[in-house]
C-alpha cells in the first residue's frame, strides 16, 4: 500500500509541474487521475482529495478566463482564481 501512495504522490507532483508550466490540459488529466485514485484509497473527504478538487477548480477557472476575456465578469473570475491559487499555495507550504 505504501508504494501505491508513493506512486500517487508522483502523479500529484507531476500534475503540479504541468500546472506550473502552463500545460493545463496535461495538468487537468493528471489531477483527475490522482483524484480518482486518492478517492479510492483515502476517501473523498480526505485533505488530499479536497486539495486536488481545489486545484482542478482553479484550472477550470483559469481556462474560463482565457476563453472569456471579453466577458464583463472577467475581473470577478480573476479575483476568485487568485483567491483559490493563494489557498492552494498556502496548503503546499504547510
Amino acid at each position: 500500500m505504501s508504494s501505491y501512495i508513493l506512486a500517487l504522490n508522483t502523479i500529484f507532483n507531476l500534475s503540479n509541474l504541468y500546472s506550473e508550466t502552463s500545460q493545463t490540459d496535461k495538468a487537468k488529466a493528471m489531477y483527475t487521475q490522482a483524484l480518482t485514485r486518492y478517492t479510492t484509497v483515502q476517501g473523498a473527504s480526505s485533505n488530499i482529495c479536497e486539495d486536488l478538487e481545489d486545484r482542478l477548480q482553479a484550472l477550470q477557472l483559469g481556462s474560463a478566463e482565457s476563453e472569456t476575456h471579453q466577458d464583463a465578469s472577467t475581473e470577478t473570475r480573476a479575483q476568485r482564481l487568485k483567491s483559490l491559487m493563494q489557498k492552494i499555495f498556502r496548503k503546499d507550504r504547510r
